[in-house]
């Protein structure tokens, strides 16, 4: 993808001739209503500790997960003891991040931001 000043601001990206690439019609309401339910429990799991062993990450380590999402990766890393700060660029999965967090009872420090920027 080329990236450049203007096609950040305006979230379109070229695809190396293959087309325009829409972030935020891409990563909009709808990606979380099709993509959620095959992101289950049991596969969270499995990624978030994956993660944690392929990055000996220890209880207490500090991670950055940017882009974050809607925090299926951050909470459970908080929930297995790491200090988890989580960056998006979507308010809306922030928003999911953080009510899952409130449920899982854990603490993320979510960020609204761009790594473009």
């Amino acid at each position: 993808m080329r990236w450049n000043s203007s096609s950040v601001a305006s979230g379109i990206v070229e695809n190396w001739g293959m087309g325009e690439f829409d972030i935020d019609a891409t990563f909009g309401d709808d990606y979380l209503h099709f993509y959620l339910p095959a992101l289950t429990a049991d596969r969270n799991e499995a990624d978030a500790a994956e993660i944690i062993a392929t990055l000996d990450l220890q209880p207490g380590d500090r991670v950055l997960d940017a882009p974050c999402g809607h925090g299926r990766i951050s909470n459970l890393l908080a929930k297995a003891g790491m200090d988890v700060v989580g960056i998006d660029r979507t308010g809306p999965f922030l928003d999911v991040a953080r009510r899952e967090a409130d449920t899982l009872g854990v603490s993320v420090d979510y960020r609204l931001g761009d790594l473009l920027d």
